[in-house]
């Protein structure tokens, strides 16, 4: 896959593949919807050891937005506080460079969660759909958390501009460049100023 130019999503394998992923692969990999295992006990979801891996190869984790995935549990919906927990845990972790967005918006309408037995998926208040963004770019604003007195990011000093047009690292190169659709279909710049 590094041969093709390929981004190797580890989303979806077991712990020992992931291992063997970062272990072999010669370019950036992407988790493309996690969450920190240590606030949401979920089993997908990367322990601080797995995250900084995948930040020490240049690897991106696009955090999920799923109740269950950022809290462990279904219900009452997770609020834009534990949002914002996630974020600023996963940057002191793994540095600000490793973060992006991997809501995994999809229509979760009755029929889709009849047929997939998921009845209880639902999205933070305020993050319900990709039309809510926003909330999410005002919270960090709003709360000075990136750069400011909540998340201190180990690995360097806050860029605003990389923050703004929502640099995704190095793999972020070459997402755009390869017009990676899985994370998005058209680059996204937000002025936050």
């Amino acid at each position: 896959m590094n041969e093709l130019g390929m981004i190797v999503d580890i989303t979806h394998i077991s712990r020992q593949a992931m291992r063997d992923v970062l272990e072999t692969s010669t370019r950036p990999v992407l988790n493309s919807h996690t969450a920190l295992k240590s606030i949401s006990h979920r089993i997908p979801a990367l322990t601080e050891e797995e995250i900084r891996a995948l930040a020490d190869q240049g690897g991106v984790i696009a955090l999920h937005f799923m109740t269950h995935m950022l809290t462990g549990r279904f219900s009452p919906q997770a609020d834009l506080d534990e949002v914002l927990a996630q974020v600023d845990a996963i940057v002191k972790v793994g540095g600000i460079d490793c973060l992006a967005l991997g809501p995994d918006y999809l229509p979760y309408t009755q029929e889709h969660k009849r047929n997939t037995k998921q009845p209880n998926l639902s999205f933070p208040v305020g993050l319900e759909s990709p039309a809510k963004m926003l909330n999410l770019t005002r919270a960090l604003v709003s709360t000075r958390l990136f750069g400011g007195r909540h998340i201190q990011d180990p690995r360097r000093q806050f860029d605003a501009p990389a923050a703004r047009d929502h640099r995704l690292g190095s793999a972020g190169v070459e997402l755009r460049r390869m017009r990676f659709s899985r994370l998005c279909r058209k680059p996204v710049v937000v002025d936050v100023s």
